[in-house]
């Protein structure tokens, strides 16, 4: 990469934290110094349920597909695939759905708060070249 491009890529990144830290949530998360010290404490067990939900059904789903294509192919009967597929990733999608109901609420927001606080440092930082 070119210096000058490296220049513009850093006024780009600073001009766009200028810009998110121009909205009220972004300009509080910032003010407040928004971070996870609420985590510290012992998490609920609807958060610790939702969680495993999320990560069983990333964990089950494409791995339990491929393995159904494998046999498909293998055996010579695309209906495998073609109809285990789609109820494999069904179950899984509502699995991560649900896991997401349970993991909404007060922990999301205190996450997002802290992760827009940390994008808008990082992008406001590129502000020294």
């Amino acid at each position: 990469m070119k210096p000058t491009q490296n220049v513009t890529i850093r006024r780009l990144a600073y001009k766009t934290g200028l810009r998110l830290a121009r909205i009220g949530y972004v300009r509080r998360a910032i003010d407040d110094h928004a971070d996870l010290s609420a985590f510290n404490h012992r998490l609920p067990c609807r958060l610790i349920v939702g969680m495993i939900l999320i990560a069983g059904s990333n964990l089950i789903c494409w791995p339990t597909i491929s393995i159904l294509a494998g046999l498909s192919l293998k055996d010579h009967k695309p209906l495998i695939a073609a109809l285990g597929g789609p109820v494999i990733y069904a179950i899984t999608f509502l699995c991560c759905t649900l896991g997401t109901v349970f993991c909404t609420g007060k922990q999301a927001r205190i996450f997002l708060r802290w992760r827009v606080r940390m994008w808008a440092e990082w992008l406001l930082a590129h502000g020294d070249y």
